[in-house]
């Protein structure tokens, strides 16, 4: 049974996560648009895909652009990556994975043309 489709799968039972504005606004969008409705359904659908993930004994990090691209935060990140390694060792999480199809695109892959 497929519980979530993640954006980094590390072996040692720890889900990664980019996360950022946008991504929660695309996905508020297939749900009827950036409505106060439409993002807190989106929010309540991310906390309980999270809750499954976490159910099964992995361990989930979040990160941002913030983290990877700041002077000091990939190092941070680092840490906290490793943390959710040790704690996910520590309790045994047995979690089969398998490669599927990536989604179909929300959006064009397309940037938008600007104009001045």
């Amino acid at each position: 049974m497929l519980v979530a489709r993640a954006d980094f799968w590390w072996g040692e039972g720890v889900v990664g996560e980019a996360d950022g504005r946008a991504k929660y606004l695309l996905r508020a969008a297939a749900l009827g648009g950036a409505t106060d409705e439409a993002l807190a359904m989106t929010l309540h659908l991310e906390r309980e895909r999270e809750g499954h993930i976490r159910h099964l004994g992995a361990e989930l990090e979040r990160w941002d652009a913030r983290d990877v691209l700041g002077r000091s935060r990939p190092a941070a990140l680092g840490r906290r990556l490793e943390r959710a390694r040790t704690v996910a060792a520590s309790r045994g999480a047995l979690i089969h994975t398998r490669l599927t199809p990536a989604p179909r695109r929300l959006h064009s892959p397309q940037p938008p043309s600007w104009r001045p």
